[in-house]
């Protein structure tokens, strides 16, 4: 792609591509990034000349624009360039995803001192005269590098903010004030500062309890939107608290007070800076979890509510069986089961553990200190270790002996300039090297590969079948998805439904069978979260496609596949899909035992459910 940056023409390529909007795309130049939009228009042009002079009162915690970006005949402004943040800077969503903060190691204290500062970068957004808007847990990011704690969060996506007589043209539904709903947001600056402190309040609530403020299950009004309209909050007593979420005693009753002026009595105000910073220096470690919690409580809220082993629950008049199979020391960050045998890394005490279970014994090996964003992938006995995100680097450890042993370091490609892409199955290494998927194996501590197909340079994402030589991945080329199926040496190209004008992939995972792959991916679309649900063949022929609520299936890769069938663990039990869009089932006789956040693994004659330390077997 040619734009003109500076008066100099510049070729923005492919390779260079390290985001996608449902507007625009965003290409690493030099040391800054550029936004480019898919459909200039005069209104962008106007409001972008008009905010960057605004945008020099903003903190450094903005990332706005700085020049204008021109087409290449340098007379149309098709976008701007802005600073480039480094590949450990993560979207705020994280902060409420329970695996994120077992590996991460953040807590309530690292949280709240988060969002001290983003209450005070968004006081300097109003004052400049701009709001948000459409605030979001994707346009908000800190820095999630490993050894040192968070301290400041970054906006981004600012050139939506509403400014002057520009507004702000769409809403994330979770995040928008109901007060807005059915509103025409394009028509004319409707957002008021007093809307982004609903939103606000509502990232703050699920970085700190993991739950939406309208989470949970009520028996009558069964939609996240629908709860927010009534103001039927995650604290009223018809309302099933979800099981991963941390309990509400994790907060003062002061700040609890606050969140029900919002979400129940529905008033609007800046949020009470004086509750943030009373709850933050109130807070004390627990000697045993190492979370931070309240010094009002008797104690620690996350130990007392730790679950117990599952009772016996009986499934249509017939008792079923649960077992527990295994507890670590502290939260499973990775697992991989491979035939009978169970492999897992688990962080206890700030270390990382390796725990092989199998054939009646289980091995456990101490790895080294935590690292946050570390990721792992199993090759029999050998880890296969990302470190971080801002890394290539691939550690291969050997734990077959007992002791945990270095044995080479490589590299790997990326995928969108910040997810390393690697995988193993049970008897291969795949990673992306010089353009190429490659395919190796370990032998007396050399990497013995081959390349196995072309890959395109920092658009190709993969994910490599646990127990099986077959890889499912695509290539990104702007918003166009190819996706393609490996299959031993066979590739296939994979038919999954078109993506909707407009429509941006948040996330992708995928699922294994014997005879076909699922392919998940989680989307956005006009402030609308969804997923697509795409069952393939071994010929890459669609067979089933379904789109399903994306509050349902939090989080996207912790369901158990057969051919045409997805189970997941919600608050109500067990729940089994029909990938051919027919009548599901629910098992609420296992509501007692599982729940949302819980994963699921065909194994045995049961399903192993894993939930934060502890695996146990279900068999109905």
């Amino acid at each position: 792609m040619n734009v003109t940056i500076d008066n100099k023409r510049v070729n923005l390529s492919d390779k260079d591509v390290i985001g996608m909007g449902g507007e625009a795309t965003i290409f690493r130049y030099k040391g800054d990034a550029v936004k480019v939009y898919s459909q200039p228009t005069p209104a962008r042009d106007r409001k972008l000349r008009d905010m960057i002079a605004a945008c020099a009162a903003l903190p450094n915690q903005v990332i706005a624009p700085r020049t204008l970006t021109f087409d290449k005949s340098a007379k149309t402004v098709v976008g701007f360039t802005m600073a480039l943040l480094d590949p450990n800077y993560v979207e705020v969503r994280r902060l409420s995803t329970k695996n994120y903060r077992a590996t991460s190691g953040i807590t309530a204290r690292e949280v709240t001192a988060l969002f001290l500062d983003t209450w005070r970068t968004l006081q300097a957004i109003h004052q400049a005269g701009m709001v948000v808007g459409d605030f979001n847990d994707l346009n908000l990011m800190f820095n999630g590098a490993a050894g040192k704690a968070p301290t400041e969060m970054i906006f981004i996506d600012t050139d939506s903010f509403q400014y002057g007589a520009h507004p702000c043209m769409v809403g994330t539904e979770a995040f928008l004030d109901p007060l807005l709903y059915g509103v025409d947001l394009d028509k004319a600056p409707i957002f008021k500062p007093e809307h982004d402190w609903y939103s606000f309040a509502v990232l703050l609530f699920k970085s700190l309890l993991l739950t939406h403020p309208y989470g949970g299950v009520h028996p009558l009004v069964t939609t996240l939107i629908g709860r927010a309209q009534g103001r039927i909050s995650v604290f009223d007593a018809q309302v099933k608290y979800p099981r991963i979420a941390y309990a509400p005693e994790l907060l003062t009753d002061e700040l609890i007070t606050c969140f029900e002026t919002f979400f129940t009595a529905g008033k609007r105000m800046v949020f009470p800076e004086a509750a943030l910073c009373d709850y933050l220096n109130g807070l004390r470690e627990c000697a045993n979890c190492g979370a931070s919690y309240p010094d009002s409580r008797a104690q620690c809220p996350i130990c007392a509510a730790a679950s117990p082993t599952p009772p016996t629950p009986k499934l249509g008049g017939q008792v079923a069986g649960s077992r527990p199979i295994f507890q670590a020391g502290g939260n499973i960050v990775a697992w991989k089961v491979s035939g009978e045998t169970i492999r897992l890394i688990a962080r206890e005490n700030e270390r990382f553990i390796y725990y092989r279970i199998g054939n009646g014994a289980t091995q456990r090996v101490v790895l080294f200190d935590a690292l946050s964003n570390a990721r792992f992938t199993f090759l029999e006995d050998m880890i296969i270790i990302s470190p971080a995100p801002d890394s290539d680097d691939l550690m291969v450890v050997d734990c077959s002996t007992g002791k945990p042993v270095g044995i080479l370091k490589t590299t790997t490609g990326r995928y969108g300039g910040n997810a390393p892409m690697f995988g193993a199955s049970t008897r291969h290494l795949y990673r992306l090297v010089g353009g190429y998927l490659m395919r190796g194996s370990i032998e007396q501590g050399n990497l013995l590969e081959q390349p196995v197909m072309a890959a395109a340079e920092n658009q190709t994402w993969i994910q490599v079948a646990p127990d099986m030589d077959r890889v499912i991945g695509c290539f990104r080329v702007y918003s166009a998805y190819s996706f393609f199926l490996l299959d031993g040496s066979t590739r296939i190209d994979a038919a999954v439904t078109p993506l909707d004008r407009g429509e941006v992939v948040l996330s992708i995972t995928a699922y294994f069978a014997p005879q076909s792959v699922l392919i998940a991916r989680h989307t956005q679309i006009n402030g609308v979260e969804q997923v697509r649900l795409d069952e393939v063949d071994l010929k890459g022929r669609l067979a089933n496609a379904r789109t399903v609520k994306a509050e349902d299936f939090d989080p996207l890769e912790a369901h158990a596949y057969m051919t045409g069938i997805l189970l997941r663990a919600s608050d109500v039990g067990i729940v089994q899909e029909r990938l051919n869009g027919g009548r599901g089932k629910v098992f609420t006789q296992t509501e007692t035992f599982v729940g949302q956040g819980d994963a699921l693994c065909a194994y045995q004659d049961g399903l192993l459910v894993k939930r934060d330390d502890r695996l146990f077997l279900l068999t109905l």
